[in-house]
Formats: C-alpha cells, sequence, structure tokens
C-alpha cells in the first residue's frame, strides 16, 4: 500500500512537471504566420487544419489536446547544405596552384534553433608554396647570423627545396628610430656610428631598410645579405617592432604571394620597443598601420620612423593576423632575452620563440623545422556569423566522438586528409523584416594561409505550407481576396476578416467617423473599435458610431439601480416602467400618496405632482398640506396651556387647565421632525420652549419642554467684597516675603565679606594710609654715586642722608 503511495505521488509530480514545462513552452511560441511561429522557440508548430479556432502556434501536446490532426501539425523545416565550388584536393607544382581545403564555398540555409551539422576535409598539399623573409639585426653582435645566412644560402635553400619546390626568399634589416635618444644624430655619427673602432667602418644607421623582394633567386639573396654592412645605436634596446609592421602591411612592395605560407623570421639578440617608448623623443603619433617604404638607392626605407611611434603588440598581432604571417623569433640568448619573446606567441597567433646558438650554425635546423611544425598543425578560425553559434569537431584522422570538440589538429603528414565537423546554431527568435538581413555571409580558414572556405547563410524563415507550390493565391476560401497559407487566410490590399470578406477600401473616418465641422471625425465615439467598416463597440455601447452608453442614466446613487429601479437605460435615456414618468423614472403618476384621510388631495391645499405634493404657498405643510406653521395664533393660543401644563403657572386655573388643555404634554427632549416650535417668556423672564403638529386626523398636539430656562441672578455684594479683600492681602503678604528675602540675601553677603577681611594677615603689618611718620629722610643727588672701582666713590666717599625732626 505504501508503495502504491508512493508511485502515485510520483506520477502526479512528473505529470504537474509535464504540464508546467508545456505551458511555459506554450508560452513562448507566438507569430500570426507559421513561419514566425517555428522560430518563436525550438519546440514551436503550427496548425494548418482548416476552420480551426484555437491558438495555431503551440507545442505539439497543446496542439493534439486542442483537436489539431497529426497530419495538419507542420514541422520545422530541415536544413540543407549546397556545395557550390567543390574542386578536388591536389597537390601544387609547376603551374599549379594546390587545394588544401575542400569544398571551397557552400550556401547553407539554416533553420533557427536546431543544430545542424555538416563537414570539411582539410589536405596538407605537397610543394605548397612558402615565402620566407629574413628580417636581421644589422648590430655588431649578430654578425655571425648574417655570415651564415650567406655561408648557408645554398643549403637552406636545398633543405626546404626537400618540403617544397615552390619556395622564396626575401631579407631586410631593421635598427632602431634615428633620433636621440636612440641614436646620435651628430654629422660624424650619422655617416659612420661605430667612430671609436677605427678597424670598423659602420653603414649609416637606419630604421628599417627592405633590401630584397622575395625571390627564388638563392644567389641574389646570398649576396644581398653578404652586402650588409653592421650598423649601431646609441640604446642598448632596439626598434624592430618598426620593421616588422612594414614587412606585414606593405604585402605589394615585399612580394608575398597569395597563395603562399608566410614565413618572417626575426632575428635579434636584445629586446625591442613597442608603444609610448617614442615619447622619450617627442613622437606621440600613434602607429597608423599602413606602409611607409619608399626608394631609397637599391634598397626601400621605412619614412616615418621619426613621425609615428612604435607599434603596439595588438597593432602587431593585427597586422600579423590580417596578413596571415607566421612570426619566428630566433634569439640569440647570450644575455638573456629570449623570454621576451616567448611571452609574445599567446599574443601573436602562428608565432614561435628559438634560440641561435653563439655562432649560429643552427639556423638551417631552426627555419626547416619551424616550416615542419607549422606544416604539420593546422588550427581553423572563422569570421563572426551574426547569430550563429559555431563550434568544430574533429578527431584528426580519426572518427569523431563525444570529446573531439577542437579546431586544431597536429601532427599532420603531409597528403593525409582530416576530417573536420562543423556544427551552427543560429540562435533567434524572430526573422528580420527586411529579406537582405536573413542572409550572412562568412568564411573558414586555417590560420596563417589564404586558404579560404566561404559559407553563405540563409535563415529559414518560412515553413514549407507557405511556398507557392502549397499557399494558394486569391482562394475561394479566402473570398477570392486573399492567399490560403498554411490554412490561413492573408488578404489582399483592401480586404481583411477570417475569410477576407471585410472590404476596408474606404477610409475609417468615411465608414465609422462623425463629424462636426466637416474637417475633423471622431471614430466610433473614441470608445469603439472600427473593423470591416463598422463600429464594434464595448459592453455598455450601442449604436452605428458607440455613441449610445446604456449606463449614462440618471437615478443610481439614489437606489443603486439605473433609472430607480422602475424603467430601462437606453442610449443615455431612461424609458420608463407603466405608472413612472420622469427623466430618471422617479415620478410615480399615481395619486394615492396625496390623498388624505377625508379624501381630498392634497388638503385642498395644492397638487399632487410625481406622487408629492406641491402646497399652493409656503404656509402650508406636511404630506398632504395639512400643516400651516405660519398660521396666526397657533403659537400664541397654546402659551397659557404650556405655561399650566409644563410648570403649574399661568392664568389658568388647575381646572380650566384640565377642561382646556388636554392635547398638551410634556417631555424632556421636543421632537424636530415635522414639528412646528415655538418660544415665549413668562413673567419671571425665563424662557419656555414647546412644539405643536397635526396628527393624521388634522388634531392638534402641542409638546412642552418640562424644563424651562433662566436669566442669571445678579451677583453677591458681600461674596464680590471679601474676594476682592484676599486677593489684595495675597498680593501684599508676598510682596513682603520678596522684600524679607532679599534683605536677608544681601545682610548674608556683607557679612561674610566683612568676615573675610577681618581674617586677613595684611591687617597686622599695613601702615595707616592717614598715618604719617615724624622723621622725613632726604638724599642728596650729589652724594648717590655708586661705589665701585670705576666711580668716584672709590675714593672713600659716602650719601649724605638729612634727617628732620
Amino acid at each position: 500500500m505504501e508503495l502504491t503511495r508512493t508511485v502515485l505521488k510520483i506520477e502526479w509530480i512528473l505529470l504537474l512537471i509535464f504540464l508546467v514545462n508545456c505551458i511555459s513552452v506554450d508560452g513562448q511560441c507566438s507569430g500570426k504566420r507559421c513561419g514566425e511561429c517555428i522560430v518563436s522557440g525550438p519546440n514551436c508548430l503550427w496548425c494548418k487544419q482548416k476552420n480551426y479556432n484555437e491558438t495555431r502556434c503551440a507545442v505539439e501536446a497543446t496542439l493534439r489536446s486542442n483537436g489539431c490532426s497529426s497530419g495538419d501539425i507542420v514541422r520545422h523545416p530541415v536544413a540543407s547544405i549546397t556545395k557550390i565550388k567543390d574542386a578536388p584536393l591536389q597537390d601544387g607544382g609547376v603551374g599549379v596552384e594546390p587545394i588544401q581545403l575542400q569544398p571551397q564555398e557552400v550556401k547553407i540555409r539554416l533553420v533557427p534553433n536546431k543544430l545542424f551539422r555538416w563537414t570539411f576535409k582539410y589536405r596538407v598539399a605537397e610543394n605548397f608554396p612558402v615565402d620566407i623573409y629574413f628580417l636581421v639585426d644589422p648590430s655588431y653582435t649578430m654578425r655571425n647570423l648574417r655570415t651564415q645566412l650567406a655561408n648557408l644560402a645554398d643549403d637552406i635553400g636545398t633543405s626546404i627545396r626537400n618540403l617544397t619546390t615552390d619556395f622564396r626568399f626575401g631579407y631586410g634589416t631593421s635598427m632602431d628610430k634615428v633620433t636621440l635618444p636612440y641614436t646620435h644624430t651628430t654629422p660624424e655619427y650619422l655617416q659612420n656610428p661605430c667612430p671609436g673602432d677605427s678597424s670598423l667602418t659602420c653603414a649609416p644607421p637606419h630604421s628599417f631598410l627592405h633590401r630584397l623582394n622575395l625571390t627564388n633567386n638563392v644567389q641574389a639573396f646570398r649576396e644581398a645579405v653578404r652586402a650588409t654592412q653592421t650598423t649601431a645605436n646609441r640604446d642598448k634596446t632596439e626598434g624592430l617592432l618598426d620593421g616588422v609592421m612594414q614587412v606585414a602591411v606593405c604585402g605589394d612592395k615585399i612580394g608575398w604571394r597569395n597563395k603562399a605560407r608566410r614565413m618572417l623570421i626575426y632575428a635579434s639578440d636584445v629586446d625591442y620597443h613597442f608603444a609610448g617608448d617614442g615619447k622619450l623623443a617627442g613622437i606621440v603619433r600613434p602607429h597608423d598601420l599602413q606602409c611607409h617604404l619608399a626608394p631609397e638607392g637599391q634598397n626601400m626605407k621605412y619614412t616615418h620612423d621619426t613621425i609615428l611611434d612604435y607599434p603596439s603588440i595588438g597593432q602587431i598581432r593585427k597586422a600579423i593576423t590580417d596578413n596571415n604571417i607566421n612570426v619566428i623569433f630566433v634569439i640569440d640568448d647570450r644575455e638573456g632575452y629570449k623570454n621576451y619573446y616567448v611571452k609574445l606567441n599567446p599574443d601573436i597567433p602562428g608565432s614561435f620563440t628559438e634560440e641561435l646558438s653563439t655562432d649560429a650554425t643552427n639556423i638551417l635546423s631552426i627555419i626547416r623545422t619551424t616550416y615542419e611544425k607549422l606544416r604539420g598543425t593546422v588550427n581553423f578560425v572563422n569570421e563572426a556569423f551574426q547569430n550563429i553559434d559555431t563550434q568544430y569537431w574533429s578527431a584528426c584522422g580519426g572518427r569523431v566522438s563525444q570529446t573531439d570538440q577542437r579546431s586544431t589538429c597536429s601532427n599532420i603528414s603531409v597528403g593525409a586528409p582530416i576530417l573536420f565537423e562543423f556544427r551552427m546554431t543560429l540562435n533567434i527568435n524572430k526573422c528580420p523584416d527586411n529579406i537582405n538581413e536573413r542572409t550572412v555571409r562568412s568564411s573558414i580558414h586555417p590560420e596563417g594561409l589564404e586558404d579560404r572556405l566561404d559559407v553563405n547563410v540563409e535563415y529559414i524563415c518560412d515553413c514549407d505550407c507557405q511556398a507557392p507550390g502549397q499557399a494558394v493565391e486569391n482562394s475561394t476560401d479566402c473570398n477570392k481576396q486573399g492567399r490560403l497559407e498554411c490554412g490561413v487566410c492573408h488578404c489582399n490590399d483592401g480586404w481583411s476578416g477570417d475569410k477576407c470578406d471585410c472590404d476596408i477600401s474606404k477610409t475609417q473616418e468615411e465608414t465609422c467617423g462623425q463629424t462636426t465641422d466637416g474637417v475633423n471625425y471622431i471614430i466610433c465615439s473614441n470608445v469603439g473599435e472600427c473593423q470591416c467598416g463598422k463600429c464594434v463597440c464595448p459592453a455598455d455601447y450601442t449604436g452605428d458610431y458607440c455613441e449610445c452608453y446604456n449606463k449614462g442614466c440618471g437615478g443610481y446613487i439614489g437606489t443603486g439601480e439605473l433609472c430607480n429601479g422602475n424603467g430601462l437605460c437606453q442610449c443615455s435615456n431612461c424609458v420608463c416602467n407603466e405608472g413612472y414618468n420622469g427623466t430618471t423614472c422617479d415620478c410615480p403618476t399615481s395619486t394615492d400618496a396625496c390623498t388624505n384621510n377625508n379624501g381630498t388631495i392634497c388638503s385642498d391645499r395644492g397638487q399632487c405632482v410625481c406622487g408629492k405634493c406641491v402646497c399652493d404657498d409656503n404656509n402650508y405643510r406636511g404630506d398632504q398640506c395639512q400643516e400651516c406653521p405660519t398660521c396666526p395664533g397657533q403659537c400664541k393660543a397654546n402659551q397659557d396651556c404650556a405655561e399650566c401644563v409644563g410648570f403649574k403657572q399661568g392664568k389658568l386655573s388647575e381646572f380650566d387647565c384640565a377642561a382646556q388643555c388636554s392635547h398638551v404634554s410634556t417631555e424632556a427632549v421636543l421632537p424636530v421632525e415635522n414639528i412646528t416650535k415655538c418660544q415665549f417668556f413668562d413673567d419671571e423672564g425665563c424662557q419656555i420652549e414647546f412644539t405643536y403638529e397635526y396628527d393624521e386626523e388634522f388634531k392638534l398636539k402641542v409638546v412642552v419642554k418640562d424644563t424651562k430656562t433662566c436669566p442669571p441672578g445678579p451677583p453677591d455684594a458681600t461674596t464680590l467684597a471679601l474676594g476682592v479683600s484676599g486677593a489684595i492681602f495675597l498680593v501684599g503678604l508676598l510682596l513682603l516675603l520678596i522684600w524679607k528675602l532679599l534683605t536677608s540675601c544681601l545682610d548674608g553677603m556683607e557679612y561674610k565679606k566683612f568676615a573675610t577681611e577681618i581674617n586677613d594677615p595684611k591687617w597686622g603689618f599695613e601702615k595707616n594710609p592717614i598715618y604719617k611718620d615724624c622723621i622725613t629722610e632726604v638724599q642728596n643727588p650729589m652724594c648717590d654715586i655708586p661705589k665701585g672701582p670705576d666711580g668716584p666713590g672709590a675714593e672713600g666717599m659716602d650719601s649724605v642722608v638729612f634727617r628732620k625732626k
């Protein structure tokens, strides 16, 4: 039993998950046409069944549950590939262009949100063209390399010829910018930058000299290398990146071939200047990635070395990548600069760093092994496909498995084809409205080579049932005014509706508009919609132009119902039921409410209007005009009765009061509705209040308030006199207490001061200021001379003092 319950719970949970997923996916499916629908989601399908009234764009489960037959469910079209150029792979040779990539151009019809796989082949061709350009540091420390290049020129050619018969060599030298602080600029130095060594004459300094175009003439290459003289600069770091940039971007002057593997051998023994270092010479203009070579004698010289800053690593990367050049940094590492170039390899695709031996004899093996490494490795890259995710898969010679997602293969043998699988997914949920934006063109190519596989992609944005063969123009199902496409009519201009039976050739103003000035039109009274030349009104609105608001009648506030519940609201006017009239059906036509007990209408003092009495003048009131509040004698005639009944006083005796005032009673609180209020003053000046009214039998009824309001009496003279006297006494007593408090405080302060002076010890030593001593002392100023070794006092004279008694 417990197991059964668990299974049921799991089944309910799975069913709930399924329903949630269906609802979630259905919410993503949308589109008025089949093509728009299938693009909106990977599981979205279309129902082309005729007379299908449910949502046509949904997942399959929803379409089936809504009654769409399986044969009428339109599924996603199938992607396809067409090979436009498919020349077979072939080796190179004399007059034969090698083909390493097959096919060369394809056209793909791609279904949105569906993975599409297709394959292409790559094979390393024999005798594939190779162009090798040597960019050499012409400093004194690199002389061994230049010597070896010249001596081994034939050997290098022979070694390369064993790999391919179609090769060419080019040659150039690069040093540094010819300006301070990189190069001495004195005239003597500019002629011979090595003045300290009489045995060595150096060539004038230069930034970059292109000395030999790419050629298969090995002898010319040897002579160009041997003709290179040593030169020098001031600082240790050199500017070979200026030369790299010119070799890369000056393809027509260097002689690079389009269909060739391009190799740049960069040889040096120090590090390099790069972007920003030019500020030391005041060169702040960034490099423009343009060619600036001009003829100088038999060579070509870089002319903007003092105008443009050194190129950045990013600029070198772009120039090398755009021109499919493989850079091999050949570095003499005696001073430990090789690592500077090793760090460049990740930033410059297809580059390598090799160490040059001290005597440079390993240059031949470096060239051969590097070429073999480049030839045996392929890395495919592609220009970005808009809205398309791409992946490369290859087993590099075997069968593709689930772990073989890669774009690079190594150790490829010459002549052995490699199969690559290219996977594409078009990620869009809506096709562009512009047809021209539904095609994408890009290319796939091996990094560092000019081989290209052009890929033309076309988005499949329409279902098969939208094609001319299945869609029916001017179908009878569409009133011959539309195209029947995937079960839905798409109407011609001027027609609308599910069956294209609505003529909308006229303007809305002509069919659904009203105007008061002949210029400005109001469409469907601004509340409805003009559809098929007619106003479709919202709830509670009617009329040809939705001009009638059927909830715009009065009478709602008082009763909670329109027309007071006594009629129907039609076009903002009440249509009353029988027995009622008025604009809001609030007036009964019956006079029953106006008739009193004696059968008269409004007591013959008024007219019955809308079921209520309207009295002839303001003297009468009441439902039947039975009261006369302003008639003379009513308040006056009942004053005596009010006094005797309410307060046992007045002119009437007890006997007369009982006989004449039987209609009078007393209450603590007088009534306030539908009564007349009277008041008067008795002989004692007290106010007496009473009311009177007429009952249903038109009999007078008087109610007297059982309390009267009397004026206050005169004040008591004795109490007033005692109060004033007491107030005066209290004020005087308060002032006396304040005076006494102040005087006590002042006396205390004076006594404290006196006691302090008495205890002051100075009194025992100071003289009385009015006392005068009886002896007067006078000093003779002439005798008041200081004693000492420098003054007259030295002779023994004393000062004289006269005392007068």
